[in-house]
């Protein structure tokens, strides 16, 4: 199964900065944020994360070796573990078209 993000880098207007990637759900994140990497000609020197929304939901999926938890409710796994179906997928009836929001330090 293959998962289609839009994606699109918040605060970016002039112009407004959109890709979209259809990717294989059993990649891992690390590899999602390689790819994301390349899309947006990224040169991977910033720390990245991946936080659901709300963010009443505290799971966050980083690089252990830099994240730690700030509330007692956080969860934080491993981006290179995590595979991107565990993420996005919540039953086989979900739509596979996800819509991402890019924050970046621009």
């Amino acid at each position: 199964m293959d998962f289609e993000f839009d994606l699109e880098m918040l605060g970016i207007k002039n112009p407004v900065i959109k890709r979209r990637l259809i990717i294989p759900s059993d990649k891992t994140f690390m590899e999602f944020h390689y790819i994301l990497q390349v899309l947006f000609d990224w040169e991977s020197y910033h720390y990245f994360c991946f936080r659901s929304q709300p963010r009443d939901n505290r799971r966050i999926i980083a690089d252990l070796k830099y994240e730690e938890p700030v509330f007692d409710d956080e969860v934080i796994e491993d981006v290179r573990i995590v595979k991107i179906k565990e993420f996005f997928l919540r039953d086989e009836k979900s739509s596979t078209t996800t819509t991402i929001t890019v924050i970046t330090g621009l």
